[in-house]
């Protein structure tokens, strides 16, 4: 799904004194804004982050996604590798002279559907000391070819799928896709048998979700990945009335917490912005809000 985080090239983390620059969308296509070059002339750093929003399309509708599913052709994602090259010339070598560390996220929809991505990749990666961390869509995956040759990119050292349920029935459903629940195991299978590839499973807690908290872990341990679970979050005003029909209420939270809390424990999977009061004490420490 496209959730907040978008899909980063590089680990989001943020670093002290890093300074964070953004390639739109509607930049891409052309040269890179003289805006932003002037912007990234005058960082001192000692890190500059930079972010590439290519242009590809989401297979899936995912309910809590806010954007609309646009379509882009082969001439558009042909066009971003050349955007990049710019931004190569006139940002990223003068920064690097400079002696400023860059770290690089590409953002889309759905990186795996840009056809331009292994180029983009090779393109970026002698640039930049920070390694691959993906945060994808499963579905193109569940294709083998395509699987190896994503394993194979540049750099790669992680991938993030994002679980929506324990289920293929409450998946899909938030998911916005018929087939979305088997693509997901299937690609995640596809990853393991590269034997290259960690993998890490965000598991996304709606209502239906939390419901299923058992089976989600069930599933997360099938998948063999490292699980996260995340609480809906609105980033702008627009996207409450879009959550708020979706996220579980604190009665739901407790309930799911209370049941599955010696497990979360054991395996220490950290919770991102849940509200405190619906988290039992023991597991409180585990949540980053």
């Amino acid at each position: 799904g496209r959730f907040a985080v978008l899909w980063p090239l590089a680990a989001r983390a943020c670093t002290a004194g890093a300074s964070s620059l953004d390639v739109p969308r509607s930049a891409m296509g052309g040269a890179v804004p003289l805006r932003l070059v002037r912007e990234a002339a005058a960082e001192r750093g000692p890190v500059l982050d930079i972010g590439i929003h290519l242009r590809s399309g989401c297979l899936q509708g995912c309910r809590f996604c806010r954007l609309e599913r646009e379509r882009f052709d082969a001439d558009d994602q042909d066009a971003d590798l050349l955007t990049v090259r710019d931004l190569v010339r006139r940002v990223v070598r003068p920064a690097r002279r400079r002696g400023l560390d860059v770290r690089l996220r590409l953002e889309a929809d759905d990186l795996v559907g840009h056809r331009r991505l292994e180029d983009i990749a090779a393109h970026l990666a002698p640039h930049t000391a920070f390694g691959l961390h993906l945060v994808v869509p499963p579905n193109r995956l569940e294709d083998p070819a395509v699987a190896r040759k994503f394993a194979a990119l540049p750099g790669l050292e992680s991938v993030t799928f994002t679980l929506l349920g324990g289920t293929a029935r409450t998946h899909d459903a938030m998911a916005g896709r018929l087939g979305a629940f088997r693509e997901l195991l299937r690609a995640a299978q596809n990853l393991h048998t590269t034997g290259t590839v960690p993998l890490n499973v965000s598991v996304v807690l709606t209502a239906a979700g939390a419901r299923e908290l058992g089976a989600i872990l069930d599933v997360v341990r099938r998948l063999r990945g490292r699980p996260s679970l995340s609480a809906l979050f609105a980033d702008c005003a627009a996207h409450h009335p879009r959550l708020r029909a979706i996220s579980p209420d604190l009665a739901t939270l407790r309930r799911a917490f209370s049941a599955e809390q010696g497990r979360i424990i054991a395996e220490r999977v950290p919770l991102q912005n849940f509200p405190v009061c619906a988290l039992p004490p023991a597991i409180r420490t585990l949540n980053d809000s």
